[in-house]
Protein backbone atom coordinates (compact mmCIF):
# COMPACT_ATOMS: atom_id res chain seq x y z
CA UNK A 1 0.00 0.00 0.00
CA UNK A 2 1.53 3.28 -1.19
CA UNK A 3 -0.02 6.38 0.05
CA UNK A 4 1.63 9.88 -1.43
CA UNK A 5 -1.14 12.71 -0.52
CA UNK A 6 -4.92 13.41 0.54
CA UNK A 7 -6.78 14.34 3.63
CA UNK A 8 -7.58 11.48 5.97
CA UNK A 9 -10.05 11.19 9.03
CA UNK A 10 -10.35 7.69 10.04
CA UNK A 11 -12.60 6.24 13.16
CA UNK A 12 -12.41 2.59 12.75
CA UNK A 13 -13.51 -0.51 15.37
CA UNK A 14 -10.25 -2.72 13.21
CA UNK A 15 -6.51 -1.22 11.68
CA UNK A 16 -7.21 1.95 10.39
CA UNK A 17 -4.58 1.51 7.56
CA UNK A 18 -3.88 -2.41 6.77
CA UNK A 19 -1.75 -3.77 4.45
CA UNK A 20 -1.39 -7.57 4.40
CA UNK A 21 2.18 -6.86 2.65
CA UNK A 22 4.11 -3.63 3.42
CA UNK A 23 2.60 0.44 4.09
CA UNK A 24 4.63 2.98 2.60
CA UNK A 25 3.43 6.76 3.53
CA UNK A 26 5.48 9.19 1.54
CA UNK A 27 2.68 12.25 1.94
CA UNK A 28 -1.06 13.86 3.03
CA UNK A 29 -2.49 14.33 6.11
CA UNK A 30 -3.96 11.52 8.63
CA UNK A 31 -6.13 11.50 11.50
CA UNK A 32 -6.69 7.92 12.79
CA UNK A 33 -9.03 6.48 15.35
CA UNK A 34 -9.14 2.82 15.64
CA UNK A 35 -10.01 0.69 18.77
CA UNK A 36 -7.17 -2.01 17.37
CA UNK A 37 -3.82 -0.77 15.16
CA UNK A 38 -3.43 2.59 13.33
CA UNK A 39 -1.04 1.57 11.17
CA UNK A 40 -0.63 -1.89 10.47
CA UNK A 41 1.08 -3.54 8.10
CA UNK A 42 1.89 -7.03 7.95
CA UNK A 43 5.53 -6.89 6.80
CA UNK A 44 7.04 -3.22 6.44
CA UNK A 45 5.55 0.13 7.44
CA UNK A 46 7.83 2.70 5.96
CA UNK A 47 7.26 6.45 6.95
CA UNK A 48 9.23 9.44 5.14
CA UNK A 49 6.86 12.29 4.83
CA UNK A 50 3.07 13.38 5.90
CA UNK A 51 1.57 14.45 9.47
CA UNK A 52 0.08 11.63 11.36
CA UNK A 53 -2.19 11.80 14.36
CA UNK A 54 -3.48 8.70 16.44
CA UNK A 55 -6.03 9.77 19.00
CA UNK A 56 -6.87 5.98 19.94
CA UNK A 57 -5.54 2.86 19.26
CA UNK A 58 -4.03 -0.19 20.98
CA UNK A 59 -1.06 -0.35 19.13
CA UNK A 60 0.06 3.14 16.97
CA UNK A 61 1.90 1.51 14.69
CA UNK A 62 2.63 -2.12 14.15
CA UNK A 63 4.80 -3.81 11.75
CA UNK A 64 7.15 -6.68 11.58
CA UNK A 65 9.64 -3.80 10.45
CA UNK A 66 9.20 -0.36 10.96
CA UNK A 67 11.44 2.69 9.23
CA UNK A 68 10.61 6.49 10.00
CA UNK A 69 12.69 8.87 8.26
CA UNK A 70 10.25 11.98 8.07
CA UNK A 71 11.74 15.48 8.24
CA UNK A 72 8.98 17.30 10.25
CA UNK A 73 6.42 16.32 13.00
CA UNK A 74 7.03 12.43 12.02
CA UNK A 75 4.36 10.34 14.52
CA UNK A 76 1.93 12.00 17.35
CA UNK A 77 0.27 9.02 18.61
CA UNK A 78 -1.92 8.36 21.77
CA UNK A 79 -1.57 4.45 22.02
CA UNK A 80 -2.65 2.24 24.85
CA UNK A 81 -6.12 1.56 25.11
CA UNK A 82 -6.00 -0.13 29.00
CA UNK A 83 -8.56 -2.98 28.69
CA UNK A 84 -8.43 -3.75 25.18
CA UNK A 85 -9.59 -7.30 23.60
CA UNK A 86 -6.36 -10.30 24.23
CA UNK A 87 -7.95 -10.99 20.81
CA UNK A 88 -7.06 -7.76 19.40
CA UNK A 89 -4.17 -7.13 20.88
CA UNK A 90 -2.31 -10.29 19.89
CA UNK A 91 0.67 -9.65 18.17
CA UNK A 92 2.00 -11.50 15.19
CA UNK A 93 5.28 -10.72 15.00
CA UNK A 94 6.11 -11.57 18.82
CA UNK A 95 7.97 -14.94 17.93
CA UNK A 96 9.62 -13.38 14.27
CA UNK A 97 12.72 -13.19 13.89
CA UNK A 98 14.54 -9.96 12.09
CA UNK A 99 11.74 -7.29 13.84
CA UNK A 100 12.93 -4.22 14.03
CA UNK A 101 12.19 -0.35 14.80
CA UNK A 102 14.48 2.13 12.90
CA UNK A 103 14.51 6.47 13.64
CA UNK A 104 16.67 8.19 11.36
CA UNK A 105 14.91 11.77 11.22
CA UNK A 106 11.88 13.80 12.30
CA UNK A 107 10.38 14.68 15.34
CA UNK A 108 8.09 12.03 17.32
CA UNK A 109 5.69 12.47 20.52
CA UNK A 110 4.67 9.28 21.90
CA UNK A 111 1.77 9.73 25.28
CA UNK A 112 0.80 6.31 25.91
CA UNK A 113 -1.05 5.10 28.83
CA UNK A 114 -2.69 1.97 30.51
CA UNK A 115 -1.11 -0.74 33.18
CA UNK A 116 1.70 -2.27 31.67
CA UNK A 117 1.27 -0.30 28.33
CA UNK A 118 4.67 1.37 27.24
CA UNK A 119 5.68 4.06 24.44
CA UNK A 120 8.28 2.07 22.54
CA UNK A 121 6.95 -1.78 22.19
CA UNK A 122 9.57 -4.77 20.08
CA UNK A 123 10.47 -7.46 19.98
CA UNK A 124 14.01 -7.64 17.90
CA UNK A 125 15.78 -4.60 18.13
CA UNK A 126 14.82 -0.37 17.87
CA UNK A 127 17.81 1.89 16.92
CA UNK A 128 17.76 5.54 16.79
CA UNK A 129 20.21 7.40 14.44
CA UNK A 130 18.60 10.67 13.97
CA UNK A 131 15.74 12.96 15.11
CA UNK A 132 13.45 13.49 18.16
CA UNK A 133 11.85 11.05 20.11
CA UNK A 134 10.19 11.99 23.30
CA UNK A 135 7.58 9.99 24.89
CA UNK A 136 6.00 9.49 28.56
CA UNK A 137 4.12 5.93 29.17
CA UNK A 138 3.80 2.81 31.75
CA UNK A 139 6.91 1.95 33.38
CA UNK A 140 6.12 -2.00 33.84
CA UNK A 141 7.01 -3.19 30.12
CA UNK A 142 9.06 -0.18 28.93
CA UNK A 143 11.89 -0.58 26.73
CA UNK A 144 15.20 1.46 26.09
CA UNK A 145 16.39 1.88 22.64
CA UNK A 146 19.17 -1.01 21.51
CA UNK A 147 22.76 0.35 22.47
CA UNK A 148 23.73 0.64 18.93
CA UNK A 149 21.91 3.10 18.56
CA UNK A 150 24.78 6.26 17.49
CA UNK A 151 22.74 9.38 19.06
CA UNK A 152 21.75 10.08 22.47
CA UNK A 153 19.02 8.17 24.98
CA UNK A 154 17.82 9.09 28.38
CA UNK A 155 15.30 6.67 29.73
CA UNK A 156 13.99 6.93 33.86
CA UNK A 157 11.07 5.58 35.55
CA UNK A 158 9.45 7.95 38.27
CA UNK A 159 6.49 7.97 41.07
CA UNK A 160 3.12 7.87 39.11
CA UNK A 161 2.67 11.35 37.81
CA UNK A 162 -0.54 12.89 36.32
CA UNK A 163 -1.51 13.80 32.90
CA UNK A 164 -1.23 17.81 32.06
CA UNK A 165 2.03 17.79 33.83
CA UNK A 166 4.81 18.99 32.32
CA UNK A 167 8.26 17.40 30.95
CA UNK A 168 11.48 19.09 30.15
CA UNK A 169 15.08 18.25 29.64
CA UNK A 170 17.91 20.82 30.43
CA UNK A 171 21.82 20.34 29.72
CA UNK A 172 24.12 21.43 32.63
CA UNK A 173 24.28 25.00 31.44
CA UNK A 174 20.33 25.18 32.07
CA UNK A 175 19.46 25.38 28.70
CA UNK A 176 16.03 24.14 28.10
CA UNK A 177 16.72 21.27 24.96
CA UNK A 178 13.32 20.29 24.46
CA UNK A 179 9.82 20.36 26.58
CA UNK A 180 6.56 18.73 26.56
CA UNK A 181 3.33 18.31 28.12
CA UNK A 182 2.15 14.98 28.94
CA UNK A 183 -1.50 13.91 28.08
CA UNK A 184 -1.77 10.90 29.76
CA UNK A 185 -0.62 9.84 33.16
CA UNK A 186 2.91 8.00 33.52
CA UNK A 187 5.68 6.85 35.42
CA UNK A 188 8.52 6.33 32.35
CA UNK A 189 10.00 9.00 29.97
CA UNK A 190 12.12 8.20 27.08
CA UNK A 191 13.79 11.20 25.17
CA UNK A 192 16.79 10.48 21.79
CA UNK A 193 18.17 13.62 20.84
CA UNK A 194 21.12 14.99 18.52
CA UNK A 195 21.33 17.23 21.84
CA UNK A 196 22.44 14.07 24.55
CA UNK A 197 25.87 13.45 24.42
CA UNK A 198 28.25 11.25 25.96
CA UNK A 199 30.33 12.42 29.02
CA UNK A 200 27.58 15.20 29.79
CA UNK A 201 25.38 16.20 32.42
CA UNK A 202 21.66 16.93 32.21
CA UNK A 203 18.01 17.42 34.66
CA UNK A 204 15.01 16.03 33.82
CA UNK A 205 12.04 17.52 36.01
CA UNK A 206 8.90 15.49 34.76
CA UNK A 207 5.72 16.57 36.80
CA UNK A 208 6.85 16.61 40.84
CA UNK A 209 10.29 14.87 40.17
CA UNK A 210 13.46 15.93 39.44
CA UNK A 211 16.57 13.85 37.98
CA UNK A 212 19.87 14.33 37.36
CA UNK A 213 21.86 12.09 34.69
CA UNK A 214 25.33 11.61 33.10
CA UNK A 215 25.75 10.23 30.43
CA UNK A 216 28.65 7.95 31.00
CA UNK A 217 27.36 6.22 27.36
CA UNK A 218 24.99 7.06 24.75
CA UNK A 219 22.57 5.07 26.00
CA UNK A 220 20.96 5.62 29.80
CA UNK A 221 18.75 3.46 31.75
CA UNK A 222 19.78 0.00 30.58
CA UNK A 223 21.97 -0.77 34.06
CA UNK A 224 20.68 -4.00 35.54
CA UNK A 225 19.53 -3.85 39.19
CA UNK A 226 20.64 -6.76 41.14
CA UNK A 227 17.36 -8.60 41.40
CA UNK A 228 16.55 -8.52 38.06
CA UNK A 229 13.88 -5.95 38.30
CA UNK A 230 13.23 -1.91 37.70
CA UNK A 231 11.67 -0.60 40.59
CA UNK A 232 10.30 2.79 41.12
CA UNK A 233 12.80 5.24 40.44
CA UNK A 234 15.57 3.17 39.03
CA UNK A 235 16.46 2.32 35.81
CA UNK A 236 15.13 -0.29 33.40
CA UNK A 237 17.23 -3.33 32.62
CA UNK A 238 19.03 -3.90 29.87
CA UNK A 239 17.39 -4.53 26.66
CA UNK A 240 14.12 -2.72 28.31
CA UNK A 241 12.41 -5.65 29.39
CA UNK A 242 11.00 -6.68 32.37
CA UNK A 243 12.78 -10.15 34.31
CA UNK A 244 11.81 -13.34 32.60
CA UNK A 245 11.29 -15.14 35.89
CA UNK A 246 7.18 -14.83 35.50
CA UNK A 247 6.94 -11.97 38.07
CA UNK A 248 5.48 -9.24 36.71
CA UNK A 249 7.16 -5.63 37.45
CA UNK A 250 5.71 -3.16 39.45
CA UNK A 251 2.54 -1.36 37.62
CA UNK A 252 3.28 -3.67 34.73
CA UNK A 253 1.06 -6.86 33.54
CA UNK A 254 2.04 -10.55 32.48
CA UNK A 255 2.81 -10.50 28.93
CA UNK A 256 0.11 -11.79 26.77
CA UNK A 257 0.20 -14.87 24.73
CA UNK A 258 0.02 -14.25 20.98
CA UNK A 259 0.19 -16.34 17.81
CA UNK A 260 3.04 -15.86 14.86
CA UNK A 261 1.64 -14.12 11.59
CA UNK A 262 -0.10 -16.35 9.11
CA UNK A 263 1.05 -14.05 5.94
CA UNK A 264 3.34 -16.73 4.36
CA UNK A 265 6.67 -15.45 4.62
CA UNK A 266 9.47 -17.10 6.69
CA UNK A 267 11.33 -14.72 9.09
CA UNK A 268 13.48 -12.70 7.52
CA UNK A 269 12.23 -12.24 4.15
CA UNK A 270 13.00 -8.68 4.17
CA UNK A 271 14.94 -8.40 0.90
CA UNK A 272 12.73 -4.85 0.11
CA UNK A 273 13.60 -3.37 3.73
CA UNK A 274 12.53 0.32 3.52
CA UNK A 275 15.59 2.68 3.33
CA UNK A 276 16.27 5.19 6.28
CA UNK A 277 16.78 8.85 5.93
CA UNK A 278 19.12 11.57 6.52
CA UNK A 279 19.29 12.52 9.93
CA UNK A 280 18.35 16.46 10.03
CA UNK A 281 19.79 19.81 11.20
CA UNK A 282 17.76 20.67 15.03
CA UNK A 283 18.13 23.37 16.83
CA UNK A 284 19.21 23.68 20.56
CA UNK A 285 16.05 23.58 21.65
CA UNK A 286 12.71 21.84 20.12
CA UNK A 287 9.43 22.10 21.44
CA UNK A 288 7.90 18.90 20.91
CA UNK A 289 4.15 20.17 19.34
Amino acid sequence: MLLKEGTYCLDTEDDSIHSNGDVFITGGDYTLSSRDDGIHADDGAAISGGSIKISESYEGIEGLTIDITASDDGVNAAGGRDGSSMEKGQDPFVSMEGAYISISGGSLRINASGDGISSLDYNGKAVVTGGIFASSGASGMAQNFDPSSTQGIIMVTLNPQEAGTQIALKNSDGTELLSWKAEKEYSSVLISSPDIRQGESYSLTAGTEEKTITMDSLVYGTDIPENGKAPVGSEIPKGGRGPENGEVPTGGRAPMEREPAENGKRPGEMDNKPGMGEKPDNENKKEIQ
